[in-house]
Order: C-alpha cells, then structure tokens, then sequence
C-alpha cells in the first residue's frame, strides 16, 4: 500500500471499514484540495481530489477545515468548514462519494454565514441510523482572513450549534442553539445505540478533560423513516445566564399572539428562572386580542420591573412558586381580575398591582391584607 502524500497535511482521518481504510486529508500544495484515498489488500491505492482551495500553491492558509468521514448507505460523507475564498465567512459543508471512490459531490454548504456574521469552525459528524446523521459546529468571529497577513488579535467563541441531514445533505432538524457545550478541533462524536446518547470529550484547561453526553432526541424526536423537529419557543426572545454547570435561561421579551400564555419551565433543557424588565410590557395593545391568562411556573424565580405593565387584555396571574416580584410589575393592567400567589410570598414589589382597577373584590382584599397598600399605591 502507498500512503497518500499532501504537503503540508493538516487534518487527517481514517474510517476503518470492513477489508478496507477511506482516508481525507488537505494540504497547502500537491494537492492543495482536499483529498480521499482508499487503502484496500491486494489492490493499488486509490486517490481522487475533490475541488482546488483558494490561494496560491504553498501559501500555508487554506482556511478550511475538515471534520470527520461517515458512512452511508450508498458511499461516504466528509464534512468541513470553507468560505469558498479566503475572504468569504467560513460555512459548514459537506461531500459525498461513492464506495468505489470513482466521483464525488462538490461541497454542500449546509449553512450560509454573510459578511461579519461569523465563521463555522469545530465541525464535527457522527451516523445515527442509515438515514440520519448528526452534526456539531461553533460559531467564531475570526479577526482575520487573509492568508499572507497573519495576526495575533483574538478569537471569539460565539456559540455551539447542532443539525440531523440524511445522506444528501437535506435538513431533518433545524439548526439548533446548544448551551455550555464546547468541542476541539479533532475530537470525534460517537453515537452509543443502546444509551442512544452523542459522546466526545475536550480538553478543560492543562489538568482536566471534560466529557460530554447528549441526548440528541432531547431536541427532537426520531423515528425510522423521518425527524420530527421539537416545538421551538417562538414566542419568546430569550437569553442564556450563567456559566459552565449553573446555566439558566432568562426570558427578555415576548412577541407571541397567544391568547393565552403559559411560561415555560425549560428551554433548551434548561431552566427557566428569569423573566426580564419590561419583557411583557405592552405587548397586549396591538397583538392580543382576546382575554389572556398567564401561568408562572415554579422555577422562575424573579420577575423584573413593568414586566406585565400596560397590558390591557390580561386577565388572570397564576403564581406557581416562590418568587420576587419588582416594581410595577402588574401595573396599569385594567383588566385584571385575579390574582393567585403562593402563601411563602411575603413581599411584592412596591406599586406591583397599581392602576389594576379591575381587580375583583376578594382579590384586592386578599393582596392587600398580605402586602398593604404599598402594592397599590
């Protein structure tokens, strides 16, 4: 067997298969592409280059990135990160090819970042079943692009995404946001079919190695024919608090049309504790159109100033647990009618319920009895 040869080589990965090796590689010059072989016993070594990386022979940036190779049911997938010139955001991609190694697909890109959106890095696969594949990918914002102007000015890290296509490349999921998960430029996933769960690990500083294990059906559902994607909470703009294991979710504004709300308790599998300033304010004036009831949770845990202010269809407050209630909070809901808050709750913030003149009887009796006329005032 001949080894192949690329100059400069900067990633390398071998799938074992069972009398035979595939193998992708890139490099800078002979070739400057990047490249498949196939190791087979008794039988020559097979090569076939796929397309010519931007830039000049020998120049050391290609700025592209290879992940690992799959196989499928009708060949192999390769998946990777280029920008289609070196001046172009980095996009996810990937190419297929046949089990005779006799063609292959030009590049899929899979994602479309534009101007300073930012740059795919890390891109990572791994085989589900025949007919799903599992990715992983994160964001960067890469100071520079240019491969004969090299800095030392940082990178950021943005975020880790996750996708489920089928061998052609087609979405079976949308691209999901993923919360305090990190990944290494080459790591590997494996898919464990009894725990039915991705695993890989990372390095976690110089003393540590993190290991991480997801369940990708905790995002959606699948099935032997197809992937159903999870309900996303489109109603809500939100934001992910916290670091590491503490991660928490923090709702900052609503831009729903439900008639009737119910907060959720997680998003993204994480817990929702945070409701932000003004995160509901006004949004009943022109959207909402019927009588809406609001359901609290018992996990949210604070809930900002004005953050139901000024909203003239809300009719019923459900409080599940123990929670902080800010300045204004309820304020200037003239359709208010009841309010149901835990006895643990002590205090509310100072005017929460003021200008709610809807307020039935028993209600206001109730809530003034246990906060005083500081809540009204």
């Amino acid at each position: 067997m001949i080894i192949p040869y690329a100059n400069h080589s900067f990633n390398q990965f071998i799938l074992p298969l069972t009398s035979e090796f595939l193998f992708t590689d890139h490099g800078d010059a002979y070739p400057r592409s990047v490249s498949f072989a196939r190791f087979q016993q008794d039988s020559d070594t097979k090569r076939l280059h796929t397309f010519a990386l931007d830039g000049s022979s020998g120049q050391s940036g290609t700025f592209v990135e290879m992940g690992r190779l799959i196989k499928t049911s009708s060949g192999s997938i390769v998946t990777g990160s280029y920008g289609q010139n070196v001046n172009n955001p980095r996009n996810l991609f990937i190419i297929r090819f046949d089990n005779n190694l006799t063609s292959c697909s030009q590049p899929l890109y899979l994602m479309n970042y534009t101007g300073e959106a930012g740059h795919t890095t890390h891109p990572k696969i791994t085989t589900l079943n025949m007919e799903c594949y599992f990715l992983l990918l994160e964001k960067y914002v890469f100071t520079n692009q240019n491969p004969n102007s090299w800095s030392s000015a940082k990178t950021d890290y943005l975020l880790t995404y996750m996708l489920i296509i089928d061998e052609q490349g087609k979405h079976l999921s949308q691209v999901q946001e993923l919360s305090c998960i990190r990944l290494n430029m080459n790591d590997t996933l494996h898919y464990n079919r009894q725990t039915k769960k991705v695993y890989w690990s990372i390095n976690n500083g110089r003393q540590s190695i993190l290991s991480f294990a997801l369940d990708p059906t905790a995002y959606i559902t699948l099935n032997a024919a197809a992937v159903e994607v999870a309900p996303a909470p489109a109603e809500f703009e939100f934001s992910i608090q916290g670091t590491d294991n503490s991660c928490y979710v923090k709702i900052n504004k609503y831009i729903g049309t439900k008639p009737t709300l119910i907060i959720p308790e997680t998003i993204n599998r994480l817990s929702v504790t945070t409701i932000g300033e003004k995160a509901f304010a006004f949004a009943g004036i022109s959207k909402i159109t019927l009588s809406t009831d609001i359901i609290i949770p018992a996990g949210v845990s604070r809930i900002g100033a004005q953050v139901f202010s000024y909203y003239p269809k809300l009719t019923i407050v459900i409080i599940s647990g123990t929670i902080s209630l800010d300045l204004f909070t309820f304020s200037d809901c003239p359709d208010l009618q009841s309010v149901s808050i835990p006895q643990m709750v002590t205090d509310v913030g100072y005017v929460a319920f003021s200008e709610c003149t809807g307020l039935n009887a028993s209600t206001r009796a109730e809530l003034q009895r246990r906060f005083g006329d500081r809540a009204f005032q």
